[in-house]
């Protein structure tokens, strides 16, 4: 039983991490059929089922779904994106020994190189290509207490995950998009704050907002209070009508990237440097002290 990796172990882990995400988001719909065929028939024979005699390739996992009854995405092998586990135990089959315990990952870890989403009952073998595009932003988030730059899916102009056959995911800032809010980004550009903010998912409202930018709520909002601050620069209250709710947001700019804010404060606030206050942790909400320097 292993209870410890070795120094040596540990730091190959990087380089498997690093490896598998350049498989998991490996694009284009190239693919040697014969060879995925074999592949997938060897691994059949490992799981003792006999090889196919009906194999079929899609351009997408959509496409796949639609044409074969009894597919779905619960029952799925998902190639390419079952990486993050095959990686794991490709891991310990090649570092630490463990060749025998990890023999059904072989085949699978071929065609995670190869192929997208799979599908194999007695007799047929389904196989779909990898995604013709994949489009991300980075963004910072905590896991396991570390902040790292993360890539999530994120495409304002159309499909964030595109196959070869037009068929897709839309995507904001990681979010997927329903058909319902995919209007977010089909007439991206020609929609207007007070259509956003009559979205009833409060996750995808935030999105829409943060799609338009940091001004949008201010053009529908009423001026409550200004102040020149004079280390941080000009300051603006707004009072905002959000679905029969008055709403209060403290628009500026941020002094150490120069980018425009608007962030909701509390809704008895009734000016810039109680908003401030606020936002800095201050006991005292009526008074605000500026600090010496903004960073």
């Amino acid at each position: 039983m292993l209870t410890s990796l070795t120094p040596e172990q540990e730091l190959a882990l990087e380089a498997y991490a690093k490896k598998g995400i350049e498989i998991g988001l490996a694009t284009g719909p190239e693919m040697d059929e014969a060879l995925v065929r074999e592949i997938t028939d060897k691994h059949r024979i490992l799981c003792d089922i006999p090889a196919a005699t009906v194999f079929k390739v899609y351009d997408s996992p959509f496409a796949a779904i639609k044409d074969n009854e009894g597919l779905t995405n619960a029952n799925a092998l998902y190639g390419q994106h079952d990486i993050n586990w095959l990686m794991h135990y490709q891991f310990f089959r090649t570092e630490c020994g463990f060749v025998e315990e990890t023999n059904k990952i072989v085949h699978l870890m071929e065609l995670a190189k190869r192929v997208g989403w799979m599908w194999m009952d007695e007799n047929t073998t389904i196989v779909t290509r990898r995604p013709k595009s994949i489009h991300f932003t980075s963004e910072k988030r905590e896991t396991n207490g570390t902040i790292r730059d993360l890539k999530i899916l994120h495409n304002p102009n159309g499909l964030a995950l595109e196959y070869a056959d037009g068929l897709g995911v839309y995507a904001l800032y990681g979010q997927r998009l329903s058909k319902e809010y995919q209007w977010l980004v089909t007439e991206n550009g020609k929609y207007t704050v007070e259509r956003v903010l009559k979205i009833t998912n409060a996750a995808i409202k935030t999105i829409g907002l943060r799609l338009l930018g940091p001004n949008a709520l201010i053009t529908i909002g009423t001026k409550i209070n200004t102040w020149q601050s004079e280390k941080g620069g000009l300051y603006t209250l707004y009072a905002v009508q959000i679905n029969g709710n008055t709403r209060v947001y403290l628009h500026g700019e941020c002094p150490s990237k120069h980018e425009p804010f608007c962030e909701a404060v509390p809704p008895d606030t009734k000016t810039c440097q109680q908003a401030l206050a606020w936002r800095e942790e201050e006991v005292d909400f009526s008074s605000y002290t500026e600090p010496s320097l903004r960073t």
